[in-house]
């Protein structure tokens, strides 16, 4: 069952960084349909932790201690406040708070590429 939690290690770090790419190329250019396409993944990677939990929890049996909560806990406000301020990028159609949802997708990429590093050399 380690695979499938890699693969989805892998997949949550990809989704990750596309978002993070989108975001970056719609703050140069401000096109909405880029600004739809990366807010559209955040919610992705919203629905893609929920299932790695539930997979986790369920399928492999795995027990919850208090510090994976926080952390999960921790990832979904990253990714609620860079959907809250690409949406209102979205809305005011300026760029002025874009850099708080690109800083909020950086840090998830980061998150992400610690979760793939620890998972597949520790």
């Amino acid at each position: 069952m380690q695979v499938v939690d890699v693969i989805l290690h892998v997949l949550l770090l990809v989704t990750a960084c596309t978002v993070l790419v989108f975001l970056i190329k719609a703050s140069r250019t401000l096109k909405l349909t880029t600004l739809n396409r990366g807010i559209l993944l955040l919610y992705l990677l919203i629905a893609l932790e929920i299932a790695h939990d539930a997979i986790a929890f369920f399928v492999m049996k795995e027990g919850i201690d208090d510090d994976l909560i926080t952390l999960r806990a921790l990832i979904l406000a990253l990714v609620a406040t860079a959907i809250y301020y690409a949406t209102k990028v979205k809305r005011a159609k300026s760029t002025e708070p874009m850099g708080a949802a690109i800083i909020c997708t950086v840090w998830l990429a980061i998150t992400y590429a610690m979760g793939v590093f620890f998972i597949i050399f520790w």
